[in-house]
């Protein structure tokens, strides 16, 4: 029989959140989260501007970006049906459309630049969760260095798709002749975004490589295990 739980006195500390392997990652104790947060600033020089404009300055830009096309998926659509309902035809209803399209696939997109910034994009790892704190740590590091070169090779095709097979007469609308309508200039973002994956990829694997893990680590494998014993004992 599992024994009874007695609520806390009046005015006590609510005890701990028990470390279960169902709490989101990086929230329980043992755990390495999977963002680190902002390392300190370096005392001066260069590094200490650099550590500015990546940690301050580009995440603030990531973060306006990603805010602006939400803004455009949420509020174009809308505009259009405001537009079309009302017989106003301020402009062509297929221009609408294809801006709905190509504002819904950047914001996926950038969605994945930030998502790689925090080291939490997609990644199925049957190993490293079985490893030693510090092992899982810098293998962690070299694995992101590789897909720097995965990510970069991208950002070069991404390139030669834009400049080398897209040509200037390209539209992607085809009733605007201003340059604003050329299919390029909706698809530089594509080497933008690309190329900001490549550079947090760098960073992340950089960092891990000559960090140690965080203080209290333990391998997620075995906190499961801990945490699941005393569950089984009590069933």
């Amino acid at each position: 029989m599992p024994e009874e739980t007695k609520p806390p006195a009046p005015g006590a500390a609510a005890p701990a959140a028990p470390d279960t392997p169902d709490a989101p990652p990086g929230t329980h104790a043992g755990h390495e989260p999977a963002d680190e947060g902002i390392p300190p600033p370096p005392a001066g020089g260069p590094l200490r501007v650099l550590h500015f404009l990546y940690y301050v300055v580009l995440y603030r830009i990531e973060t306006g970006i990603l805010i602006a096309l939400l803004a455009l998926v949420v509020l174009l659509p809308l505009i259009e049906i405001v537009n079309r309902n009302s017989g106003l035809n301020l402009w062509d209803g297929m221009l609408a459309t294809r801006l709905s399209y190509i504002f819904t696939f950047y914001t996926g997109l950038f969605g994945g630049v930030a998502a790689t910034r925090q080291v939490r994009h997609i990644s199925v790892d049957l190993v490293q969760p079985h490893l030693p704190p510090r092992v899982r740590h810098k293998l962690s590091g070299v694995l992101y260095l590789i897909c720097v070169g995965a990510a970069g090779y991208l950002t070069y095709t991404a390139y030669r798709w834009v400049f080398w097979v897209i040509t200037p007469e390209d539209r992607f609308f085809p009733s605007v002749d201003a340059w604003w309508g050329r299919d390029r200039a909706w698809k530089v973002g594509f080497i933008v975004a690309l190329g900001w994956m490549t550079l947090h990829f760098a960073v992340a694997g950089v960092r891990r490589l000559l960090t140690e893990p965080p203080a209290g680590a333990v391998a997620p494998a075995a906190a499961g295990a801990a945490a699941a014993a005393p569950r089984a004992e009590g069933a």
